[in-house]
């Protein structure tokens, strides 16, 4: 879940320098015009002080979803399961025992490939995204959030695919703005 540039990114870098605001633009600004940018060693320090990181790939990913699935019959989504993995490999490291409490966000069904692969149903992956998300609800007992299944009757509004290039152009002449 590399995003780049996150406000939670700017916010960190706004505290831990002391609320120095022209800190922060100097940082974006080079990241925007140089894909990065380099933090002073005291706030490098601070950071690592206060935080702890960790990745994993996807196939540790889809591993975690199973595990957790198995051992306590909830289902992670791609983006909750990266931070349980983190979290396992953090506490298995440092030998430290402080509960941790993962905030989950996102729903597994919005996943449902991968999802489908990790609790073990790999067959069940296709181009259907409805057929996987009834077929993820099947396999778990989980049932599948209900803004989510009104979407399988609703009639698609957009079929267009746009280039990049031509974006601007595109949603100022759905606003009707030449």
């Amino acid at each position: 879940m590399d995003i780049l540039i996150s406000s939670n990114l700017e916010r960190l870098l706004y505290h831990i320098s002391g609320e120095d605001d022209a800190f922060v633009r100097k940082c974006m600004s080079e990241l925007t015009e140089n894909g990065k940018y380099t933090v002073p060693g005291e706030i490098l320090n601070l950071i690592k002080e206060t935080f702890c990181a960790g990745c994993c790939s996807d196939e540790d990913t889809k591993q975690t979803i199973g595990r957790v699935f198995s051992k306590r019959k909830y289902l992670c989504d791609t983006h909750t399961a990266v931070a349980v993995n983190v979290c396992y490999d953090f506490l298995e490291k440092t030998k430290d025992n402080t509960p941790i409490v993962v905030a989950s966000t996102a729903s597994p069904f919005k996943f449902s490939p991968a999802v489908l692969e990790a609790v073990g149903d790999e067959s069940a992956v296709c181009q259907d995204e409805f057929r996987m998300v009834d077929e993820l609800s099947r396999v778990t007992s989980w049932e599948v959030p209900a803004p989510l299944a009104g979407l399988k009757d609703k009639k698609i509004r957009f079929t267009k695919t746009v280039e990049r290039t031509d974006m601007t152009d595109v949603v100022l002449g759905m606003l009707g703005i030449e």
